[in-house]
């Protein structure tokens, strides 16, 4: 899609709605948030009450509010790239981020701004993994997704999905297998939110070992059952569905 009027307005309500404060923008800056002061240290440092993490939330909200919109596919994707810096963003507090979502236990934490860094990160990236999709499932959601194995024929994806959880809007166009090691129940959902599978509705459902696709287009993946959902999925290079 390309970028309209109503897109650039969009942009201009959530950059005053989430704009963060000079002074969170200014600690985010800091060295602060570099070196050894990062990832975990931080919190040895500063507690979840105080200032300096009510700064790190604000600066992270603004990059995590507009990729739920990219995500949703509201604005149009090369204006967000133009306007949001998320992969520069994230080298700066993503190691703070990251320690929060590990300290808190919320492994969805903050995943929709890494995922936005990560795409833009894949526009200036050539070969590996990058499939010149950006919302491949490694790169729009790396909290669910991870490229275990890579050569010039197949790519393999170790996708865990705890129980409760969801994984954000993302692609696998790259025909493949999957070999379930386990799950129960999941809903997929396109673009829209509109369920396109909820196996919960299928009497009897039980949860297959191995599954052939064609590839899929951009949906989210709900695990349902009671069980962390967990795969391997094994991509097959050169027939990607567009």
């Amino acid at each position: 899609m390309s970028a309209t009027k109503e897109d650039l307005a969009l942009i201009l309500q959530m950059e005053m709605a989430y704009r963060p404060s000079k002074e969170a923008k200014a600690f985010c800056w800091s060295a602060a948030v570099e070196g050894e002061n990062a990832g975990p240290r931080f919190w040895e440092k500063h507690g979840l009450d105080s200032d300096e993490r009510l700064y790190v939330n604000a600066y992270a909200t603004y990059f995590e509010m507009f990729a739920l919109a990219w995500q949703r596919g509201l604005i149009d994707q090369e204006l967000i790239f133009d306007w949001v810096p998320a992969e520069i963003a994230w080298e700066r507090v993503g190691p703070v981020l990251v320690a929060t979502r590990e300290l808190l236990g919320h492994a969805g934490l903050w995943t929709g701004f890494e995922a936005l860094a990560a795409a833009e990160a894949a526009l200036e990236t050539e070969g590996g993994s990058n499939t010149g999709d950006t919302l491949d499932g490694p790169v729009a959601a790396p909290a669910h997704h991870q490229v275990v194995f890579e050569n010039d024929h197949v790519r393999i994806l170790d996708t865990r999905i705890p129980a409760g959880e969801a994984a954000p809007l993302h692609t696998h166009l790259t025909p493949h297998v999957m070999i379930i090691r386990s799950g129960s129940h999941f809903v997929r959902r396109d673009e829209g939110g509109n369920a396109l599978l909820d196996t919960r509705a299928r009497d009897g459902f039980a949860m297959p070992s191995y599954l052939w696709s064609d590839g899929t287009p951009a949906h989210t993946l709900e695990n349902t059952g009671t069980d962390d959902l967990e795969l391997w999925s094994v991509e097959l290079k050169g027939q990607n569905r567009g």
